[in-house]
């Protein structure tokens, strides 16, 4: 037994006699709590001093989150051998001005304790994200033969493996490690080699060992993600967002097989990546989301398309493996303006009629024959890029096009035309449309749209 006041300290002091590394199963008790040590190792004739108040002061939680209460004053420490080589403990108990009085034990049980059982852990329950690693740890179990259970850190010695490694796959160098690369469910299993030990013949007797394999399970789940928009979309389409303005996004952790929504699935700091993110041109996105009761949200920038020719961008949760993929369409907002020009040949050697289903954009023939979705409102058309324009691209200024200006591919750079920026144009339109277009999507009059590369 231990005490502890002001004048009073407990200190074990622990002796490995042999040449061989000994393992110690090791526990404090007091007002009913069990506070263990699981990876007490002693070298060769080494003496290890435990003492009680600092190990209950220091306040660091056990393997199952016991502490030695900070208030404690009496309690009992005991210990076992769990290799078959000759331990000594003594715990003194010392009081200043009064002398020191000790408790001598040898070790009760004359043979080492006998693997008994196993017991596994996992920091979030064994819940992933396809992409995801966890570390697992598993815990031995060797019960005494004064019916005492022990446990310690087994999980280096353990040989681990999974029931389906189409989900999940051990680590081959990380003992414990668990990396998800799919989504289903499969068992993490740990199976641990030890010996039984028995006493035989009368005090002292001697021990007869044999081997013996414990195994511990625990059920995993690696969940599917499904996304939705839930502010600052798209009109009319629930997978689109406006370049240059905010969206919120809502990230759900599905059960397998589509049953709903993994309320266990509580994970922190789960990476969040917006892919080829520009923060140069106003893209913003959180580099991780946490995860409560399977629901996490995020507010997301994007300006750029994606590409000259492309309208989705990348968003990964976790990691880039099956099913943590988003892509949203990017549509532009930008003013449009009636093309006309009837009869009229144009850059991409098209011959605009009346009522033109058409669109121009101010890049080069490049684009010629590129479908492209406009909309405004309820009103929408599909309609592929027939000539290049309004503005921009020009290299002489006239008294029809006072601009001077490259290439304006702005749905891959700043999301705003040239054109609306610069004083040369009347109107700043950022896209042409044909009459027939014009029409049905404006109403015959100029002004705003949202266009993307379908």
């Amino acid at each position: 037994d231990w005490h502890l006041d002001q004048n009073t300290e407990s200190i074990l002091f622990l002796t490995n006699e042999s040449n061989q590394p000994a393992r110690i199963g090791f526990q404090v008790t007091t007002q009913g709590i069990h506070y263990y040590l699981t990876q007490l190792k002693l070298q060769p004739h080494e003496t290890r001093a435990i003492n009680i108040r600092l190990l209950r002061d220091v306040q660091l939680a056990d393997f199952r989150k016991n502490k030695i209460p900070a208030a404690a004053t009496d309690g009992s420490v005991s210990w076992i051998r769990l290799d078959n080589v000759p331990v000594m403990g003594r715990l003194l108990v010392i009081t200043r001005h009064a002398g020191m009085s000790s408790s001598y034990d040898c070790c009760t049980c004359p043979c080492p304790a006998p693997l008994y059982a196993m017991y596994m852990t996992a920091p979030e329950g064994c819940d992933f994200l396809p992409g995801q690693s966890m570390q697992c740890d598993c815990y031995a179990y060797y019960h005494t033969c004064n019916e005492n259970s022990f446990p310690s850190l087994a999980t280096g010695a353990a040989t681990w493996s999974s029931s389906n490694t189409s989900v999940f796959i051990m680590d081959s160098s990380v003992k414990g490690e668990v990396h998800a690369v799919g989504v289903g469910t499969a068992d993490i299993k740990a199976s641990l080699s030890g010996q039984t030990s028995t006493q035989q013949g009368p005090p002292p007797g001697h021990c007869v060992f044999s081997p013996v394999t414990k195994t511990a399970q625990m059920p995993a789940t690696a969940d599917s993600l499904t996304f939705t928009i839930t502010s600052g979309g798209a009109p009319n389409d629930g997978q689109g967002v406006i370049s240059r303005q905010q969206f919120g996004l809502e990230i759900q952790a599905e059960l397998p097989g589509g049953v709903g929504v993994d309320t266990n699935f509580n994970v922190q700091g789960v990476p969040f990546t917006l892919g080829g993110e520009n923060i140069q041109v106003g893209e913003s996105a959180p580099s991780s989301v946490n995860f409560s009761s399977g629901v996490a949200n995020a507010s997301v920038t994007i300006v750029q398309a994606g590409g000259l020719e492309q309208s989705k961008r990348k968003i990964s949760v976790s990691a880039d493996t099956v099913n943590t993929d988003f892509y949203p369409y990017v549509y532009m907002n930008v003013v449009a303006t009636d093309e006309g020009l009837v009869g009229h040949v144009t850059a991409c050697n098209y011959t605009i009629p009346s009522n033109a289903q058409m669109v121009a954009l101010p890049y080069s023939s490049a684009l010629c024959g590129l479908q492209v979705h406009v909309v405004n409102g309820q009103n929408q058309q599909t309609a592929p890029v027939e000539d290049v324009g309004p503005w921009c691209p020009h290299s002489t200024a006239t008294s029809d096009n006072p601009c001077v200006c490259p290439n304006d591919d702005y749905w891959d750079g700043t999301g705003i035309p040239y054109a609306a920026t610069h004083s040369c144009s009347s109107n700043g339109a950022g896209i042409d449309l044909g009459d027939g277009t014009y029409s049905t999507v404006r109403g015959g009059t100029n002004g705003p749209v949202d266009w993307k590369f379908p």
